[in-house]
C-alpha cells in the first residue's frame, strides 16, 4: 500500500513537470 501510494505521487510529479516543461515550451514559441 505504502509502495503504491509513493509510485503514484512519483507520476503525479512527473506529471506536473512534464506540463510545466510543454507551458515553457508552448510560451518560447508564442514569444519567437
Amino acid at each position: 500500500m505504502l509502495v503504491l501510494s509513493g509510485i503514484l505521487v512519483m507520476v503525479i510529479g512527473l506529471m506536473l513537470r512534464f506540463n510545466a516543461l510543454l507551458v515553457v515550451v508552448a510560451a518560447g514559441f508564442v514569444t519567437g
